[in-house]
């Protein structure tokens, strides 16, 4: 039997990503991890506690002045992995991660392997928004 060839939008640039095909109806838990095991996190301080920031493959914030940063902040009930991995795992993302530094914002309690938060803590709109600003002025270019 002759093996059926993935559409191209199913395809990945494994060499560049390493990262495996993924597929968010059938991601299991224990693949998030495998899909960004090769991203460098920061975790920021801010009066809303802790923010987790994760740096797309293939960028170095600190050292790569010269691109500008695309930040991604992820729906409700997800995290950056969830909400955006299989977009920027696809061949035609690639010119995105040439062109930008992109990072991703966890918010507090969303990242992998995130502990509960604090009985009485309380996320609303208003400090998940102070919080990006945070994280503009660590990476400010």
């Amino acid at each position: 039997k002759k093996k059926k060839r993935m559409p191209k939008y199913q395809r990945l640039d494994q060499e560049k990503t390493k990262r495996s095909k993924i597929d968010d109806n059938d991601m299991e838990d224990g693949e998030v991890s495998r899909l960004y095991r090769d991203e460098k996190k920061y975790v920021i301080d801010t009066p809303h506690g802790p923010l987790t920031v994760s740096v797309e493959p293939g960028c170095d914030p600190e050292k790569q002045k010269d691109k500008p940063i695309w930040l991604t902040y992820h729906d409700i009930g997800t995290n950056h992995v969830t909400c955006f991995g299989s977009f920027f795992a696809l061949e035609e993302c690639r010119i995105f991660k040439e062109m930008f530094c992109i990072l991703h914002i966890d918010a507090p309690g969303h990242e992998e392997g995130a502990k509960p938060l604090p009985s009485g803590y309380k996320m609303t709109i208003d400090n998940l928004s102070e919080q990006i600003g945070y994280v503009v002025r660590k990476f400010n270019k």
